[in-house]
């Protein structure tokens, strides 16, 4: 997938050779982050989300029927990411961990997995737990479905 620049509020994109070359967007003003063109991906998650609720799946079998993020193929092959110090490993996932992760979801967007990586690193979490999580956060900004997650 291409990878592009990014503003913070994720109107303005830019042509991106992998590294950040524009730090302030011209427009907004405000930091831009690497993330990557999502526009199939976007479709294919509304596709699956709507089925899945329309079949009644439960929260578990919809969240695990989605699709991965983008990234997601791109952690997989990274053969240097091993996150072997999960301090919250076989910790259940609280709603403060949940408003936690919302919160860097809304500051650094889909993002690419190095980011997210690094960002699963910091909250002892795994690449693999934090993914599963940002699918269910995407849904509830994406789609409004505050009320399925509660």
């Amino acid at each position: 997938m291409e990878v592009q620049q990014v503003c913070k509020g994720g109107v303005h994109r830019f042509a991106s050779e992998g590294e950040i070359t524009i730090p302030i967007c011209p427009f907004c003003k405000t930091e831009t982050h690497l993330e990557l063109n999502i526009k199939a991906w976007e479709e294919a998650f509304g596709k699956k989300l709507k089925g899945g609720i329309e079949k009644g799946l439960s929260r578990g079998k919809l969240i695990d029927s989605l699709p991965r993020m983008p990234w997601f193929g791109d952690a997989l092959s990274d053969k240097e990411l091993n996150d072997p110090d999960q301090s919250k490993s076989h910790t259940v996932w609280t709603e403060k961990d949940d408003e936690e992760l919302a919160g860097l979801f809304a500051e650094n967007g889909i993002s690419t997995h190095d980011k997210w990586a690094s960002i699963a690193i910091n909250i002892g979490r795994s690449l693999f737990a934090i993914e599963r999580q940002l699918r269910i956060i995407y849904a509830r900004k994406e789609y409004e479905l505050e009320e399925f997650y509660k």
